[in-house]
C-alpha cells in the first residue's frame, strides 16, 4: 500500500514537473534568429522588424567584445559601397547593438553601442559591397536579462559617385554650385 502511494506520488510529481517545464518553454520560446546560423537576412533597405526576444539565449560562440546576453542575429550583404545605420529605437528593454564580419567563432567587431542617449542603441559604419555584416542585438543594463519587444531597423546610404579621389568632380567655370547627398560618403585610405 505504501509502495503504491509513493509510486503514484512520484508519477504525479513527474507530471507536474513536465507541465511546468513545457509551459515555460512554450511561453518563452527562443526567437527564430536566436542563433548566428539562423540570422534574419536583411535583403533590402530600409528594413524594420519587431520581434519578441524574451526567450533569446546566449550561444557559447557569441562574441564577447560587446554584450551578448540573450542575443538575436541579423545579416546584411550590401550590393554597393556606402554607410549603414542600425538602431533599436522603439524597443522596450535595454539593448546592445554590434556589427561583425567573418565567420562564427572568429568574428571581427566593426561597431558596438550599448547606450545612444537612452537604453536603446545605434551604430553607423562604412560597408563594402559583397561583404556580409552580422548584426547582434544583446540584452544590456544592470540585471536586465529578460529581453522584450525588440524593434530593429537598418538603412543604407549609398556612396556618392565622387566618393573616391579618383572620381572627383571637375569644377569648371566659377562661380560653381552643386547639390549632392553625401550621407553615404566613406573614408578612403590616403
Amino acid at each position: 500500500m505504501i509502495r503504491r502511494s509513493v509510486a503514484r506520488l512520484a508519477v504525479a510529481f513527474t507530471g507536474v514537473v513536465a507541465l511546468l517545464v513545457a509551459g515555460q518553454t512554450a511561453a518563452y520560446a527562443a526567437p527564430a534568429n536566436d542563433d548566428f546560423s539562423a540570422a534574419t537576412t536583411v535583403g533590402t533597405t530600409p528594413f524594420t522588424t519587431t520581434i519578441d526576444t524574451t526567450g533569446a539565449t546566449t550561444d557559447p560562440t557569441d562574441p564577447t567584445g560587446c554584450a551578448n546576453r540573450g542575443s538575436v542575429w541579423f545579416s546584411f550583404t550590401p550590393t554597393v559601397d556606402g554607410r549603414v545605420e542600425a538602431h533599436t529605437y522603439g524597443s522596450d528593454y535595454y539593448s546592445v547593438l554590434s556589427a561583425w564580419t567573418g565567420e562564427q567563432g572568429s568574428l571581427t567587431q566593426v561597431a558596438c553601442n550599448d547606450d545612444n542617449g537612452s537604453q536603446r542603441s545605434r551604430i553607423r559604419f562604412a560597408v563594402t559591397a559583397g561583404t556580409t555584416y552580422h548584426l547582434m542585438v544583446g540584452t544590456g543594463g544592470f540585471g536586465d536579462t529578460t529581453g522584450g519587444s525588440l524593434r530593429f531597423s537598418l538603412d543604407q546610404a549609398v556612396a556618392p559617385a565622387n566618393d573616391d579621389f579618383a572620381d572627383a568632380i571637375t569644377v569648371g567655370a566659377l562661380p560653381y554650385a552643386d547639390t549632392r547627398d553625401y550621407a553615404g560618403a566613406t573614408a578612403e585610405t590616403g
